[in-house]
């Protein structure tokens, strides 16, 4: 590395963190040196796959939306490919249902006309068309700010960035509330709203609008459709650093941040930087900071996932071909928040099932659920904000040039929006690097 460089040191190998570095690269070419540290062994934060029942599955979201303009224009740099049909499909793997804790309130295959059959009949039209009249309203939002970013545009807060996209009123309402006053009746924002947000976010429609919104355009509510990533989506983090030609040092926690800006890792080495940006969850990442930085509290909402080789249980269910995508209302004697088919074991011949829950599912509770359990594997993490009403947010740089993209965290939480702040702390930083080299040619001249 050059002394003449800026040296930029980022916390953290998730999808933040590689769009920023990925953004400083684009915006400021040869004239940086980037270091990413990332604690875990591995990169993609809070995307990971994992090896089981004989198979590479996903097991964080594995779903992306064609809208995420970032994520696709991504994948066509990387030449990263859209995954195909996994193989073993069954006629119950094209089915969904909602589950109540007693019995489906919907139970449906997903063919197009069969589905939108059911859901009329259960929820009525004007519902439906209200869901999806939000789940645009919030989609145009997020697609104002892509050319204002491409324009050059910087925002100091999260606030400011969702003032630009014509959406911060979003944060300052209920979800249910919002739904409702949009002519959405109460049945479908407790199973339809309720179960994709239990689903995605393991929160409950009480949430801010705005990260529930972002649920609903995930479930193809405002259009367009659903894919995965083909060898999955740690992928994009891991291509965005590679273009980035940042230096990666993975199994390097970070123990402090000083206020000269001097990381300090666990092991007690440190790295003197002129740029620090945490792209971390600093509610849980135990980095101490400076005194005079302060950082709103956060709470996390802690998930359990649980994989399953097998079929989900019949007896259980009530019905001879259980559905094996399962959202689910909110009910305290429910053991789980949603099950989905996401492979299948050749090696076993059963699918592979996930289920994400609140709490650790026993042995004794999955063996109630599933039928023919060949392997049970169980992951956990703090994954994503309690996303409240009109929630208090840091700014995108805590300290003179210490940036953390995670404070749009509090406001709404995906792939995409990762992305979104990466991009958005990148421009800041390339900005901050500019007025001080500025300054330092007018001194000297």
């Amino acid at each position: 590395m050059s002394a003449d460089r800026a040296k930029i040191v980022i916390v953290g190998a998730g999808v933040a963190g590689a769009a920023t570095a990925l953004s400083v690269r684009e915006l400021m070419g040869d004239d940086v040196d980037i270091v990413v540290l990332e604690a875990e062994a591995r990169v993609g934060g809070r995307a990971r796959r994992i090896d089981f029942a004989g198979e590479t599955v996903e097991v964080g979201g594995t779903l992306l939306h064609t809208s995420n303009s970032y994520v696709v224009d991504l994948m066509r740099r990387l030449g990263i490919e859209r995954a195909r049909a996994a193989e073993g499909s069954t006629d119950s793997r094209s089915a969904i249902g909602i589950w109540n804790g007693d019995r489906f309130a919907l139970n449906t295959r997903t063919d197009r006309w069969r589905l939108l059959g059911s859901l009329v009949a259960r929820y009525q039209l004007r519902s439906l068309r209200g869901l999806a009249a939000v789940a645009r309203e919030g989609l145009a939002g997020i697609e104002r700010l892509y050319p204002l970013l491409a324009g050059g545009a910087t925002y100091a807060t999260p606030t400011a960035l969702a003032e630009a996209g014509g959406f911060a009123a979003l944060t300052r309402t209920g979800l249910s509330d919002h739904l409702r006053a949009n002519g959405v009746s109460q049945r479908a924002v407790d199973e339809i709203a309720g179960g994709i947000l239990r689903n995605m976010l393991n929160q409950s429609t009480r949430i801010a609008a705005l990260p529930g919104i972002s649920g609903l355009i995930g479930a193809s509510l405002a259009g367009g459709g659903l894919f995965s990533v083909d060898g999955g989506n740690a992928q994009l983090a891991e291509g965005s650093l590679r273009l980035a030609a940042a230096e990666v040092r993975t199994g390097a926690r970070v123990a402090e941040v000083r206020a000269d800006r001097t990381v300090v890792l666990a092991d007690g080495t440190s790295i003197a930087a002129d740029i620090v940006v945490l792209a971390v969850p600093l509610a849980v990442a135990g980095i101490t900071l400076p005194p005079d930085v302060t950082v709103p509290p956060t709470r996390y909402r802690h998930v359990h996932v649980t994989l399953v080789a097998g079929n989900p249980s019949a007896t259980y269910f009530g019905t001879r071909t259980p559905p094996q995508t399962i959202f689910t209302t909110w009910n305290d004697d429910t053991p789980f928040t949603s099950l989905g088919r996401i492979g299948y074991s050749r090696s076993e011949q059963v699918p592979i099932l996930k289920f994400f829950s609140l709490e650790p599912m026993s042995d004794e509770t999955v063996h109630r659920i599933v039928d023919g359990v060949r392997e049970i594997d169980r992951l956990e993490w703090d994954a994503y904000p309690i996303m409240e009403v009109s929630p208090e947010t840091a700014p995108f740089e805590l300290a003179p040039g210490v940036f953390f993209p995670n404070a749009l965290e509090a406001m709404i939480s995906t792939l995409e929006t990762e992305t979104i702040a990466g991009r958005a702390v990148g421009a800041l930083v390339a900005e901050r690097l500019r007025a001080t080299a500025d300054a330092a040619a007018a001194r000297s001249a």
